[in-house]
């Protein structure tokens, strides 16, 4: 079976018609590679009745869980079905010729993610922010996050090291002391290193307000996603909160660039 070797090749175990109580209706099949499960119907015409079933499965579940459909080519899907699947952020697979292609990569549906439409931010707030958004599209949700906050990090640093070298920023900390950044000291800084320096600034301007809320609010996910990346990848917080980081890194971007 063509499908079974294309997922196979991918690095999944797959079972063909997998019993499972709890499943709205027996899968074609069920591919698991690590903690994720990839279920896959195959289909001579794609329903959204059945595909919302899936999604409502898929979203109860606490470990990644992915939903995609397999249609032959031709007669393959109409344009609508296509835009609905990739609203639904469930794959599309289509197989022809002896070979399976895939038409939309399947997103972990167990993630609350709803990304702000690139169309409506500045374009240098969308050049910056784009590449991350095309990771958590293609699934690749963790490292879409990582990738977002690295944007935000490195922005935040140039704008502490500007106003330092200008002279508009200053620095005491919480006992009152005197504390100097140098442009060398700030560019070793972690972002909860920043999120800290940008805290101690004496007098604070709105965008250095902008920027402490956004780097110490998505700061502690952040070191879970970079050093505990197994644990992040299955954290039912993180899966919850996401959503609410890339918004949030979004607004600040929009607000001081």
């Amino acid at each position: 079976m063509a499908a079974l070797r294309y997922f196979r090749g991918k690095g999944y175990s797959a079972t063909v018609e997998p019993i499972g109580f709890e499943y709205p209706s027996t899968p074609t099949m069920r591919c698991r590679r690590g903690r994720s499960t990839l279920l896959v119907e195959a289909a001579i015409a794609v329903s959204f009745d059945t595909v919302d079933a899936w999604l409502a499965y898929a979203k109860s579940r606490s470990e990644s869980t992915y939903i995609g459909f397999l249609v032959a080519e031709p007669p393959g899907v109409t344009h609508d079905v296509m835009v609905g699947l990739k609203q639904r952020n469930v794959g599309l697979f289509s197989f022809g010729d002896g070979r399976i292609v895939e038409l939309l990569p399947p997103q972990d549906l167990t993630v609350a993610v709803q990304l702000p439409s690139l169309d409506t931010l500045k374009p240098t707030v969308a050049k910056l922010i784009r590449p991350c958004f095309e990771k958590i599209e293609r699934g690749e949700w963790l490292d879409g996050f990582r990738d977002s906050c690295q944007v935000l990090e490195v922005l935040a640093a140039k704008h502490l090291k500007d106003g330092v070298k200008r002279g508009r920023i200053t620095f005491r900390n919480k006992g009152g002391a005197a504390v100097s950044y140098s442009s060398q000291r700030i560019a070793k800084l972690t972002q909860g290193g920043l999120a800290n320096a940008f805290s101690e600034i004496v007098t604070p301007i709105q965008t250095d307000v902008i920027f402490q809320k956004a780097l110490s609010s998505t700061n502690p996910d952040r070191v879970m996603a970079v050093h505990k990346t197994a644990r992040a990848r299955n954290s039912a917080r993180i899966r919850a909160t996401i959503g609410q980081h890339l918004w949030t890194i979004v607004s600040a971007l929009r607000q001081v660039l």
